[in-house]
């Protein structure tokens, strides 16, 4: 079988399963949780260790060509993980072709040391290297050019339309632009000089947000401007997306940020104060998340002593509660004007065994929720491993399910 002959037959069988009811009833799970008027809980997995399972022969790759194969490994995980470990998750209803959409820099390049995990997957550990370590530091960052290579992109779409068209809508897809200052200045920085100048030079550090604060404001006008946003996506950071209250562009306008969630984090800031998270992240974040329609705040950070703070953000809809929060004391203090993105401990899944703890987990998180009437999806993601075994995937899935649909 040629490359194009394999890429139709596996566009037709995922344009078999977007088309399915299943997919149908996904995605209202998925808008019912965001409007805050849930169905049930919503289960997804995402951030999975694809490299640990290269050897499985539905997950192999056979096209020659590099566009070819690009193509083939998004049907084939997908195709996989909506047979084997699916959850509630949705599918595009189209095969997405990306705007090429370059960024010309700020005038900062992370300098760093590596070590690559032994696990087959992306995950690696980092040294950084501290730029910043003098105030006239500062005047390196400046403003970035955003250019769309629009040719390019028409010839992209053209190649996949012409491969499998037919079978399946292909979709030019632009980007989202979300701010996360803190964790860029880790990497500028390093982690211990960043979390000392919070002490020890704290004017600086308010300069250097607030600077990274413009330029981010500035990307997003230029992205606006160029018509590089998109508005179609069934993930937001591996949690449900679609939501009503995000109105759909006008046919033929551009999409701009008000058509789109915003995003927010601090990850880490997990060890500092809520006077100075709200300090020196959400004042910062109140106005890089303002021309966003929806605002989504949270990733590993525990965030459940940081609720009052974080609820200062405009338009929020949606926190995340790691495992490393208290799910009792966060749906507590967010009750039901918020989403909880409830996230497991993916520990769970990196060891055999691990399936009664991550259940009491769920559970808990559940019983949490239905106190204080909070819609919310359960959402297993960071998966740094699974020991190579995906069946563990499977297993914490089917528990996952049993527990929300109340089996």
């Amino acid at each position: 079988m040629n490359d194009r002959e394999m890429l139709r037959m596996l566009a037709a069988q995922y344009s078999e399963c977007i088309r399915s009811p299943l997919n149908t009833e996904c995605l209202e799970l998925h808008r019912a949780v965001n409007d805050r008027r849930m169905i049930r809980p919503v289960v997804l997995i995402d951030e999975i260790p694809w490299g640990e399972y290269s050897a499985e022969p539905e997950l192999m790759l056979t096209c020659a060509g590099k566009a070819e194969r690009g193509m083939e490994r998004f049907f084939r995980n997908k195709l996989f993980q909506w047979k084997r470990f699916p959850g509630d998750m949705a599918l595009l209803p189209f095969f997405p072709v990306h705007k090429h959409i370059n960024l010309s820099g700020n005038g900062i390049e992370i300098i760093e040391k590596t070590r690559n995990a032994t696990t087959g997957t992306h995950i690696m550990a980092h040294e950084y290297s501290d730029q910043f370590s003098k105030d006239e530091d500062l005047n390196k960052l400046h403003n970035q050019t955003v250019t769309y290579d629009k040719e390019k992109s028409l010839n992209d779409l053209a190649f996949a339309a012409g491969i499998f068209g037919d079978l399946l809508p292909v979709k030019l897809c632009g980007t989202t632009m979300n701010p996360a200052f803190w964790d860029r200045i880790a990497q500028y920085r390093g982690v211990t000089p960043m979390l000392a100048d919070l002490y020890d030079r704290p004017e600086f550090m308010h300069a250097l947000v607030g600077k990274l604060t413009d330029i981010f404001l500035d990307t997003l006008r230029q992205l606006t401007e160029l018509e590089c946003l998109e508005s179609w996506n069934v993930s937001l950071h591996c949690t449900a997306s679609i939501a009503s209250d995000l109105a759909s562009p006008d046919p033929g306008s551009r999409v701009e940020p008000k058509h789109l969630w915003g995003r927010g984090m601090a990850q880490i800031f997990a060890t500092v104060s809520p006077e100075m998270h709200d300090a020196f992240d959400i004042q910062y974040m109140k106005r890089a998340l303002a021309p966003f329609g929806l605002v989504y705040y949270g990733c590993c950070e525990p965030l459940h002593n940081k609720i009052e703070i974080v609820t200062k953000l405009p338009n929020l809809r949606k926190i995340g509660v790691t495992p490393w929060a208290d799910p009792d004391i966060a749906a507590e203090k967010m009750g039901p004007r918020y989403v909880m993105a409830f996230k497991p401990n993916p520990a769970f899944v990196a060891a055999p065994n691990g399936i009664e703890p991550a259940k009491k987990e769920i559970r808990r998180a559940l019983a949490a929720c239905r106190r204080n009437g909070i819609s919310c999806d359960i959402v297993l993601k960071d998966i740094s491993t699974t020991d190579g075994d995906w069946r563990r995937l499977s297993e914490w899935e089917k528990m996952a399910m049993r527990e929300v649909c109340g089996a």
